[in-house]
């Protein structure tokens, strides 16, 4: 019993660190993947893609509304 027991921990241990491995190498080739790409894209001279502000979801808006309607914010203001 004591012996399945050790080697159990044993097996336990070793996956662990396999896992660990898997998950940093995982890591890294995404990693070098994604500075391939925009290598790649500099080197065809693609512009960079415009990206457009994220909008707020409206059950957030509606939360600030609710907590703080002193402010006078609506989903048609703007701070900036």
């Amino acid at each position: 019993m004591m012996r399945s027991q050790g080697q159990l921990n044993l097996d336990n241990s070793e996956a662990a660190k396999n896992y660990g491995e898997a998950t940093s190498q995982a890591i890294d080739n995404r990693k070098k993947w994604t500075e391939t790409y925009f290598e790649m894209r500099k080197s065809t001279g693609m512009p960079e893609p415009k990206r457009p502000l994220p909008e707020f979801p409206m059950k957030m808006q509606s939360g600030w509304q609710k907590r703080w309607p002193h402010l006078g914010l609506d989903q048609h203001s703007s701070t900036r």
